[in-house]
């Protein structure tokens, strides 16, 4: 029960977040943006339909079509964002908060994408057109990401016929915006840095100095080299982005001249980094 609570709210909180960013920001400034609320939005300007209303007509359509292309399991993720989303664009009223456009589509960006990456990060939906490409990927073996790129394209060209050669323009960056920052937050939050370490002398010291300072675990690998064939040993720390510099001192006052790599991986599990032991 209280996993069902949680998966609630966080649906709930997600779906406000796209509202807010539809109405507070994009739609006041006319960018549709791809998705339902985008065609939301074209309406709203050509006929005169309120946005909620079209988003609500859409979403049960692609709910039905979930639900006989597509089985029960895509139909219970995509039921209740498909529900709340026109009921947070109802709720929360369309005002222009921020008067400059190229500020809105940011924000109004970054807040959407946020929204849909928790969607994501807990295997719910919106509902909407993320349904049809779906449905052509088990049907004809398209992939999801091109065939929810050409339905926003088409939503996107729209911009041109009823708003605007420069809303089109701006549709296209709030997508570009959407997409970087979605990218992040889905292998951006959890990045640290792995350090591979050798040295000729003083590989021991470093080891213990490592275990002693940063307590951090070491892996030891025997490595060979491609010139030489020497045998060596290389050892690999990985620590948070905050502690390279303490790293990078340790093995200095050690070696100056130890053959260090350190590069950036996008997520890190497991003892000390996504959860501890108890002290």
């Amino acid at each position: 029960m209280k996993h069902l609570i949680k998966q609630f709210l966080l649906v709930a909180v997600s779906i406000a977040l796209i509202g807010a960013s539809i109405n507070l920001f994009l739609a006041p400034h006319h960018i549709a943006a791809g998705g339902v609320t985008g065609i939301g939005i074209l309406a709203e300007q050509a006929l005169g339909i309120p946005i909620a209303m079209t988003v609500l007509v859409l979403n049960v359509i692609m709910l039905i079509l979930a639900f006989i292309f597509l089985g029960r399991a895509v139909f219970v993720r995509s039921f209740l964002g498909s529900l709340l989303l026109p009921l947070s664009l109802a709720v929360i009223p369309e005002t222009m908060l921020a008067q400059d456009r190229l500020l809105s589509v940011i924000f109004g960006s970054m807040i959407f994408a946020i929204g849909v990456a928790i969607l994501y990060r807990i295997e719910a939906s919106s509902g909407g057109t993320t349904i049809p490409p779906l449905i052509l990927k088990k049907y004809f073996n398209l992939n999801t990401s091109l065939g929810l790129f050409l339905v926003d394209t088409i939503i996107v060209i729209f911009n041109i016929v009823i708003f605007g050669v420069e809303e089109f323009l701006f549709a296209i960056l709030s997508l570009i915006l959407v997409a970087i920052i979605m990218n992040y937050l889905e292998t951006g939050l959890k990045k640290r840095k792995a350090v591979m370490i050798m040295s000729d002398q003083k590989i021991e010291e470093i080891k213990a100095g490592l275990l002693d300072e940063m307590g951090r675990g070491v892996t030891v690998f025997n490595v060979s080299g491609g010139y030489t064939g020497s045998e060596k040993t290389m050892l690999m720390v990985v620590l948070e982005t905050r502690e390279y510099q303490t790293i990078l001192k340790v093995i200095n006052s050690l070696d100056k001249k130890a053959f260090v790599i350190a590069y950036t991986v996008s997520e890190v599990h497991g003892l000390g980094f996504s959860y501890h032991t108890i002290e």
